[in-house]
């Protein structure tokens, strides 16, 4: 009876200090620390024995954890006070009652405290699945993994700090809201992308039927650019034949005219290789208004600049015919072979009747050596002072040199 009285003692005051619970607020613990609960009288009876003096300000805090040194103290002044052997003689049976009802008390207190700890452990191991769970969501949730880890974290603090333990349980409950809303978000966005992802293959559907049409059309087209093509090809065809014939035709039109400049370089290097210069004599006779023979006398140069020359005639006869006169004619000359072609305008002076006249002529020679040849020409005088002109045709033969 003695060693169970003193065991009971010891667990009351060290009740707390093996349970190392810290009991929330608004448990029910908490609740039967007020006054008029069970401890009260208990609690009375050591404080008037002596064996707690509790902390200042008159607080007893006996959920609190006792550490080594206050159980330690309250053993002592137990033993110091009520010795083993006159442990029983110094309480009365009424205060052992109630000392005895207080502890048994004190146990089931004890008790249900283990059974909330381990409730809240059991609450802890479920949200410790649920974080385990919720580490399988996508990435975009892994920062909310972390902030579950870090809760389980501070959840295996409550088996130290119970008084905590509701306070991290609401912070679980809140992450795992939180959590939740974020599943539920991203729910919502793989549904939004479900349907994107929907629109988008209506959309390539469309697109690939309206590919399929451009490119049947495409392929008509294509047909028939090759058919133009074809007709082209054919008319090109048609159209080269003809410009080769054509081609053909100028060719020869070329060669011929090859053939015809060839001829008059020739024409005009051999007319370039004659004598340029010439002096002539001859004869005529004068017709109405006046009869009568006439001698000429002509020198120049057939070509003093290209064709271009100049000439000097001079007519000699009695009164009976045109008399005396001398004229200065610019000449154009046309050769081809032997034969030379000549025409001269120009200007002179009869001077047997004093008048000044103008001067036509056109003539042509005969080459029949390098030096010789023989002309004949028609010459028309005009005269410039009476209305009067001479015609005349005149033969004779020239020395070129």
């Amino acid at each position: 009876m003695r060693q169970t009285l003193v065991l009971s003692c010891a667990l009351l005051f060290t009740g707390a200090a093996s349970a190392q619970v810290t009991v929330p607020p608004g448990s029910a613990a908490a609740a039967q620390q007020q006054a008029g609960s069970w401890a009260r009288q208990a609690v009375e009876l050591v404080v008037n024995r002596g064996l707690v003096v509790g902390y200042p300000g008159g607080t007893f805090n006996w959920a609190s954890p006792a550490t080594r040194q206050e159980v330690a103290v309250m053993l002592a002044r137990l033993l110091e006070r009520y010795p083993l052997e006159r442990l029983e003689t110094l309480l009365s049976s009424a205060e052992l009652d109630v000392l005895t009802r207080g502890i048994e008390e004190a146990r089931a207190g004890l008790q249900e405290l283990r059974t909330q700890v381990t409730d809240l452990l059991g609450s802890v191991q479920a949200l410790q699945q649920q974080v385990n769970q919720l580490q399988g969501l996508t990435t975009t949730a892994q920062t909310l993994t972390d902030a579950a880890a870090a809760l389980g974290t501070r959840l295996d603090t409550l088996e130290t700090q119970a008084g905590s333990t509701q306070l991290a349980a609401e912070a679980a409950q809140g992450a795992a809201q939180s959590l939740s809303g974020r599943v539920d978000t991203l729910q919502s966005t793989q549904a939004d992308q479900a349907r994107l992802l929907t629109e988008a293959q209506g959309t390539l559907t469309q697109l690939s039927g309206q590919l399929q049409q451009d490119t049947a059309a495409l392929t008509a087209q294509l047909g028939t650019l090759q058919a133009s093509l074809e007709q082209v090809r054919t008319q090109s065809g048609t159209q080269l034949a003809a410009l080769q014939t054509e081609l053909a035709g100028l060719n020869q039109r070329l060669q011929a005219q090859e053939a015809v400049t060839a001829e008059a370089a020739r024409v005009r290097a051999e007319a370039d290789a004659q004598p340029r210069w010439y002096v002539g004599v001859g004869g005529y006779l004068v017709g109405s208004p006046s009869s009568g023979a006439q001698f000429r006398v002509v020198a120049g140069n057939a070509r003093l600049v290209g064709n271009f020359g100049l000439r000097l005639t001079g007519d000699f006869g009695g009164q009976s015919g045109l008399g005396s006169a001398a004229s200065v004619l610019g000449t154009y000359t046309v050769s081809s072979g032997p034969m030379t072609g000549y025409v001269g305008v120009g200007a002179g002076r009869n001077f047997t009747r004093q008048e000044t006249f103008g001067d036509i002529t056109l003539g042509a020679t005969y080459q029949f050596t390098r030096q010789f040849a023989v002309f004949a020409e028609g010459r028309q005088i005009f005269s410039f002072n009476v209305n009067r002109h001479f015609g005349s045709l005149a033969f004779g033969i020239q020395y070129r040199f």
